[in-house]
Order: C-alpha cells, then structure tokens, then sequence
C-alpha cells in the first residue's frame, strides 16, 4: 500500500490548479453595465361637471341693543323663530349649524379722545343644508320672514363627490396617456411599461351663486340658477420608452 498516493502525481500537475487560480486572480474582471433607462414624465388633468344634489344657505341674524343681554335675547327669539319655520317645512333641526358667535360694542365720544359703550351689535352666524337645492327661492322667503337680515351666499354641492372624483382621475389618466403616446411617435420610440403613477391633487369647487352684505327681498324672490360643481384631479405618470421595433 502507498503511503502517500499524492507522490505519485507528477509535480507539474499538482501547479496546475494553483496557477489557475492565480491566473484568475490577475486578469481584470468583465463588468457589463447595463444602459440607463429612457424615461418619460408626463403630466394630466381631468375634470368632470355634475349637477348639484343640495344647497348650502349661510346667512345671519344681527340685533342692536343698549345692553348685551338685550341684544342678545332678540338674537335668541329670532332664532327660535326660524326653527319653527323649519319645523314647518319638515326640515330637521340637524339641518342647521352655527357658524360663529359675535358680540361686537359699539362706542359713541363723550369728550375729546374719549369715548364710551352706547351699545352692542349681536350676530349670530348660520349654514343651512337642504336637500333640494330646488327650493332655496322659497326658502330665502321663509328665512326672511322668521328675521334673517344678512345673506353670505349660496354653496351647491354633492351629497358625495367620490363617484365624480374618480371619474375626473380616469379622465386624468387617460389624457396622460394620450399626451405620452403622442410624445413617443414624435420621437420614434415605444412607449413601455408605467414605473410610476402619482395623484397630485382631487378637488371640488362648489359654485358660489353670491355674497352680498345685506340680503335684499329682491335676490330672495328671485329664482335661484343653479351651476354644476365642477370636479378636478391630476395625475403624473413615467413611462420606459423602449427602442421602436
């Protein structure tokens, strides 16, 4: 039996992996790079007009009195007024929200850079939300009558705008889309796979119909036109664009 098998192999042949090795060590390395990606960015907006489904009604009571309890109770009385009247039109009391609270003292001068409380202004600051945006004319008259003497305006809205939403996002997309195509045929390439898609912003403009100081008796019996609300969105997209076949 041999005792070391390993003799037995010629020497040059034992080098032979090591010098392998070796080799593999010194030769300089193939690194392949791959191209940078051709990139695209574009940009699109959608926008959508849908009928209003209710109305918003912010308008106001203002009392004068020499005392700010007195002009309070009269801010009071006209507001319990005007719950009655809703009740009377079956419109819930919910319906109706304060705004804003205001108790403002008026000054009159008794002497020369002097001057002293004669009285005081309170205003009481209201939003009404009716379902039928149909019957704000109507409405307005009632409002009037129960003593409401400042008007803020007129907001139609939707009852819930996430149906109008994504449809202005769809149309959104679809015009970067659109835009994308036509910018890859200009340049002679294809346009490739989305690598990025980002919603910038969804918004809905309620249309205002006015906002006057004083509610006069001529804008309350006037019909009232109601506008579309209109709903937006924007989307950014960046496309691969790959070489054209």
């Amino acid at each position: 039996m041999l005792s070391n098998p390993v003799a037995l192999i010629p020497k040059w042949r034992r080098l032979r992996p090591a010098l392998l090795f070796s080799s593999l060590l010194l030769s300089p390395l193939l690194v392949v790079a791959e191209a940078p990606l051709s990139l695209l960015n574009v940009e699109g907006r959608g926008e959508v007009k849908v009928a209003p489904e209710i109305a918003r009604l912010s308008f106001g009571i203002e009392a004068e009195a020499t005392t700010a309890a007195a002009a309070q109770r009269q801010v009071t009385a006209t507001r319990q007024k005007l719950l009655q009247q809703l009740q009377q039109q079956r419109i819930d009391a919910s319906a109706l929200q304060t705004v804003a609270l205001e108790l403002i003292p008026r000054y009159r001068e008794v002497a020369e850079q002097a001057s002293r409380i004669s009285g005081y202004l309170a205003r009481h600051r209201l939003e009404l939300t009716i379902a039928d945006h149909r019957d704000s004319a109507a409405l307005l008259d009632r409002l009037m009558a129960a003593g409401v003497n400042t008007m803020s305006g007129i907001r139609f809205e939707l009852r819930d705008p996430s149906a109008a939403q994504a449809a202005a996002l769809s149309a959104a997309v679809v015009e970067a889309q659109r835009k994308a195509e036509a910018m890859s045929r200009a340049l002679g390439v294809r346009l490739g796979p989305v690598l990025q898609l980002d919603e910038r912003h969804t918004s809905m403009q309620p249309q205002p119909l006015f906002r006057e100081t004083r509610l006069l008796a001529a804008a309350a019996s006037a019909p009232v036109p109601a506008s579309d609300v209109t709903v937006s969105a924007s989307v950014a997209i960046r496309y691969q664009l790959l070489p054209s076949q």
